[in-house]
């Protein structure tokens, strides 16, 4: 993470399908939309009630983004680890608008609702197959790739 960023770690549902792209320099990103909403047990009742919802764009770069196509699909309860980041705009009628992002470092299922098996990839197994082995360094996306990502 970069220096004044803000962490954040958001369990949610995945509410579209998952977008992906390459971008002009051959990075690839993915994108999806996620609601998160809170729970509220009503003692007088005895049932649970929805609370407030928020809706954030999740941004997946280079190797998670890959992944995140290949095992996500729209309704997947997961958890979201990445910085926040807050985008303030004007719509096309002049209206102030604010788009919660996430740019994500890791992700995974909730698994309080599902169960999982992990597949990793070749590069993650030393050879005796019982140990892993430390990933290709993770690359910052540049400023410029945020741009155009946006």
């Amino acid at each position: 993470m970069s220096i004044n960023s803000t962490p954040i770690t958001v369990v949610g549902r995945v509410m579209s399908d998952i977008t992906a792209r390459v971008t002009s320099t051959g990075i690839k990103v993915a994108n999806f939309r996620l609601l998160t909403q809170e729970h509220i047990y009503d003692k007088e009742t005895g049932t649970w009630m929805d609370g407030d919802r928020m809706y954030m764009t999740i941004v997946c770069w280079r190797r998670l983004a890959e992944n995140v196509v290949e095992c996500l699909h729209k309704s997947d309860q997961i958890v979201v680890h990445g910085r926040l980041k807050i985008i303030e705009y004007k719509a096309a009628n002049g209206d102030p608008r604010v788009k919660i992002e996430v740019e994500a470092k890791a992700l995974g299922p909730d698994l309080t609702l599902s169960t999982v098996t992990i597949n990793r990839p070749d590069w993650a197994i030393s050879p005796n197959q019982q140990t892993l082995v430390n990933p290709p360094p993770a690359q910052e996306p540049t400023q410029e790739e945020v741009a155009q990502a946006a």
